[in-house]
């Protein structure tokens, strides 16, 4: 059999079922990227210790009121089961991560054709900054779902007109809320939808109740929790708006920054603004399904360029949107090359540089910098304590330790809080955990400098050292009380 046959054969294999092997390289190339454990970041830890605050009554773990409480409270289950948080955590965002895909084809068929589905939910499979939040333990996977779930039963709605549909949307589009608070805008587009759809006024405000019935359903818990245990009904909200213009020197910057280290940086996606183009030159904004499609992506785009803070990572949820109008584009070029006599690029060549285009991004996955935030040898020590008394404390810069160990960490919390819960906890602790990088300050700030090192001081006159080891520009320390 020579080459020509054996392609032949593929395709026609991958032609009869198409979606199993979308799926099947999903999954797998998933797998391999889990199979480098890359360490876990500062807010999945915190994540976890928000799920173990939950499920022990505030004696261990650690709790944040900015951050949304539905990934904590499933890895709060986690581990009241006695499970791996880390493990099962992991498991969970394969499974969301690749439902994920799954929705982004069933949307993509219904609103455009199997082939855009299927090329714009390989597309979103294979970006590098989706594909780098499957083992972080981060909220986007469990976000990106639910959202999609709750875009779909809309979609359902506008087809039947069954407004148990519509109830669906919102009580997913308030799942999806309570996993990332930016998703919020994800129901705010589709109300924006029902009241332009063409539709009488009576219809459109039975529509917006029942959807917002399903939204208020999931949310008001929340609520309630915030107003009786925070006293704020709206506080973790405004805290985490004021949360994301804070240490702004750590992150990115300017009016520009998605389109350089987003757009750019993942080729493919660009072709979202050629869509741009034709959806307003053709008109399309009477297909309401196309208008939604559109309206979300724009709406998150605008508000995280307000956002101070700007990373990657903070676009992932709008991917599926982007990737599917990118392959109506892809397609709609290979057509057009495809009618050319003596194209400048012929169709094939197109293809396959898209192709090259899609696997680049993803190589420098592989190149991820571990740091070490809590040295090996540092949570070792405290494993060893642990054998041999469980019922010491710990204060700690770092939320890590509270994920690998069974004691009761409290996190000094940052520079601005580190000082006051050092002195409120003076006489519960056994041990002080430091890595002076959890104290970012400003190098133009020399009073928040100052009040780093007079802190360190402190800690350092008034505690006995017992280990200390340099992290490139960072320092570990361990005392004793």
């Amino acid at each position: 059999m020579n080459f020509k046959e054996i392609i032949r054969k593929i395709k026609e294999k991958i032609s009869a079922r198409p979606l199993f092997y979308l799926l099947f390289i999903t999954i797998t190339m998933r797998l391999i990227y889990l199979l480098f454990d890359y360490p876990l970041w500062w807010d999945s830890h915190i994540y976890l210790a928000m799920g173990k605050f939950f499920f022990s009554q505030g004696q261990l773990g650690a709790f944040e009121s900015f951050r949304p409480p539905l990934w904590p409270l499933l890895l709060g289950i986690i581990w009241k089961l006695n499970f791996s948080q880390i493990i099962f955590g992991k498991i969970l965002d394969l499974i969301f991560s690749t439902l994920s895909v799954y929705l982004t084809y069933l949307i993509g068929k219904k609103l455009f054709s199997e082939k855009i589905a299927l090329l714009g939910a390989l597309i979103f499979s294979f970006n590098p900054i989706f594909l780098m939040h499957v083992g972080l333990i981060l909220t986007e996977p469990l976000a990106i779902f639910l959202g999609l779930w709750g875009i779909f039963f809309f979609l359902q709605f506008l087809e039947t007109e069954k407004f148990w549909r519509l109830f669906l949307s919102g009580i997913f589009l308030g799942l999806s809320f309570l996993s990332k608070f930016p998703q919020g805008i994800f129901f705010a587009a589709v109300l924006i939808i029902i009241f332009f759809n063409r539709s009488s006024w009576k219809q459109k405000i039975k529509s917006s109740f029942w959807l917002s019935l399903g939204f208020s359903l999931i949310i008001i818990p929340d609520l309630l929790f915030n107003y009786l245990y925070l006293h704020s009904i709206l506080g973790p909200f405004l805290w985490g708006n004021e949360i994301v213009g804070t240490a702004t020197w750590l992150y990115g910057s300017g009016l520009k920054y998605y389109f350089s280290h987003f757009f750019f940086n993942n080729p493919l996606t660009v072709f979202f603004f050629p869509a741009l183009y034709f959806f307003f030159k053709e008109k399309l904004w009477e297909n309401k399904s196309k208008l939604l499609f559109v309206i979300i992506p724009i709406l998150t785009i605008i508000y995280f360029l307000y956002v101070p803070r700007k990373e990657p990572r903070y676009l992932v949820t709008i991917l599926p949107f982007i990737t599917l109008f990118s392959a109506e584009i892809i397609l709609r070029t290979y057509s057009w090359l495809k009618s050319k006599t003596l194209p400048l690029l012929r169709e094939k060549s197109f293809l396959v540089l898209c192709f090259l285009l899609l696997l680049l991004p993803c190589i420098p996955l592989l190149n991820f910098e571990r740091i070490e935030s809590v040295p090996a040898e540092a949570l070792y020590f405290f494993q060893e304590q642990s054998k041999l008394n469980q019922n010491y404390s710990i204060l700690s810069s770092n939320p890590e330790l509270i994920t690998y160990l069974p004691q009761k960490v409290t996190l000094l919390g940052g520079l601005t809080y580190a000082s006051p819960t050092y002195e409120f906890n003076r006489d519960k602790y056994q041990y002080i955990f430091l890595n002076t990088c959890d104290f970012p300050c400003s190098p133009e700030d020399q009073s928040c400098l100052e009040q780093k090192n007079n802190f360190l001081r402190q800690i350092a006159a008034e505690n006995k050292e017992l280990f200390r080891k340099e992290i490139k520009k960072c320092t570990a320390l361990i005392y004793k009380k």
